[in-house]
């Protein structure tokens, strides 16, 4: 990228961007919705999926520092038209998932403090997020890396507390599920409906090596920040759904506000446990911004470089005039956000049915990246296998490759499971709006792209940063 960065970003600030970008109290409320088995299948998948997109991502982050991240990845192994289409979906994906999560803040705003609030207030408050989201944005680095910051220690906090919660209220009341062995064993047929949810929560490694430009020592600091925050963000996820499904009864569970019924439960609405289960719960509020913050800072600095390089529309690439921050990309991540919000609230009829459609619709564009990144992965390795200073992933070629192959697969699985379930099939009424707006977002990436091409068509030619072989 042309544009000159300031190295602002420590080992500890990439550690604590991964933790906020990856540990998300939003996704144990999911989890826990879809059953009291995701206290089993979130260790299952940690170890079949999350370790080795891990490592994945360390030894491409490692040997790959290059400002824009996956989109850079990706382009080098398939050309920049790959490139520019995956960062597409990678960036919308983001002002698509906002609205879900702001609509998360505000039925947790209303179940703490507003009981009353109704669902177009609910949206209002929405709206107002994004405009503030896009605030962030702008904001220089030196400065806005403190929202992920105080988010991963926040997100950590609530984690915590849940778990201990959780532990201390089943002992004296019992657990209000059963989360023995013999029941998970008894439903392994349920792995359906947590592969999607699951996985999709796993995800978000690469995120901050879209700044790699604004790194002290990207090559070393990536693998150590992945390798640091994995076990935070694994325990994490643990001690938090073990919280909510201890105190709440899976068919009690509400993804948009059980983040509060949960601390009620645990800690009671008057006193001294009234008083934690408020202060635990604003924590959890800033939680989801600090989320937001965290993604489309990531996102919108990949767009903006698929942008600079022709890429993509320069409507992307423009960026503050005194904080070299991606001001375009931001903006059109906030009004995307914003008419998703609005559009879709004259289609839902409560909170939970808006929140399920919006979360459905921006997974699937989201979870069709990461597939590009593994099979990146495995042609940049054979097509770079030297790469002095740099992290491998030990084993030799078959086992990372085996590595990739398998998250592939998974992440293949997870696309199809958010429409299509083995036991009940394809609820026609609920899957066609969402298949509708995937296929319009596939479209509409075909033609930004397309138009970015005819900005620069010299550039598409050049293949010197490319992989061997690669046109």
């Amino acid at each position: 990228m042309v544009t000159t960065h300031d190295k602002v970003l420590s080992l500890r600030d990439i550690v604590l961007f991964t933790v906020s970008g990856m540990l998300l109290v939003d996704f144990i409320a999911i989890t826990t919705a879809v059953g009291s088995n995701s206290l089993f299948w979130w260790p299952v998948f940690m170890v079949a999926f999350f370790i080795p997109i891990g490592l994945i991502t360390a030894e491409l982050g490692s040997r790959f520092p290059e400002q824009g991240g996956i989109y850079s990845w990706v382009r080098r192994a398939f050309g920049y038209r790959s490139g520019s289409r995956i960062t597409w979906y990678y960036w919308v994906n983001v002002a698509l998932w906002m609205p879900s999560v702001y609509l998360m803040f505000s039925g947790t705003l209303s179940s703490l403090f507003f009981p009353d609030m109704g669902l177009w207030t609910q949206i209002a408050v929405g709206v107002a997020l994004a405009i503030f989201t896009y605030a962030i944005n702008v904001m220089a680095l030196d400065l806005g890396k403190w929202i992920p910051n105080v988010g991963a220690v926040l997100k950590a906090i609530v984690s915590l507390s849940l778990g201990v919660g959780g532990l201390l209220y089943g002992w004296k009341n019992g657990f209000a599920n059963d989360i023995s062995f013999n029941h998970f064993l008894n439903n392994l047929d349920e792995i359906w409906i947590y592969i999607p949810v699951i996985v999709y929560g796993l995800l978000g490694f690469e995120l901050v090596c879209a700044s790699s430009d604004e790194m002290k020592n990207p090559s070393k600091d990536i693998p150590k920040a992945i390798f640091i925050s994995a076990p935070i963000i694994a325990g994490s996820y643990l001690l938090g759904a073990w919280g909510i499904i201890a105190a709440v009864p899976v068919e009690n569970i509400d993804a948009v506000d059980v983040i509060a019924v949960t601390l009620f439960n645990l800690f009671g609405d008057s006193g001294m446990g009234g008083f934690f289960a408020y202060a635990i719960g604003t924590a959890a509020l800033l939680s989801f911004l600090a989320n937001i913050a965290t993604w489309t800072m990531g996102a919108n600095r990949a767009a903006a470089e698929a942008s600079e390089e022709g890429e993509l529309p320069a409507v992307f690439g423009k960026l503050h005039p005194v904080n070299k921050t991606p001001m375009g990309a931001a903006a059109l991540t906030a009004l995307i956000s914003i008419v998703v919000q609005v559009v879709y609230g004259f289609m839902a009829d409560n909170a939970e049915d808006l929140f399920w459609s919006i979360f459905s619709f921006s997974a699937i564009i989201f979870l069709i990246p990461y597939i590009f990144m593994c099979l990146a992965f495995i042609r940049l390795r054979k097509a770079y296998p030297n790469r002095q200073g740099s992290f491998k992933i030990p084993g030799g070629a078959w086992l990372a490759n085996s590595l990739a192959g398998m998250c592939s697969l998974i992440l293949m699985a997870a696309i199809v499971l958010f429409i299509y379930q083995p036991d009940t099939g394809i609820d026609w009424a609920y899957a066609t709006p969402i298949l509708i707006g995937v296929f319009l977002c596939l479209l509409m990436g075909e033609a930004l792209v397309r138009f970015g091409e005819s900005r620069n068509p010299v550039a598409h030619h050049d293949t010197d940063e490319l992989a061997p072989g690669v046109k």
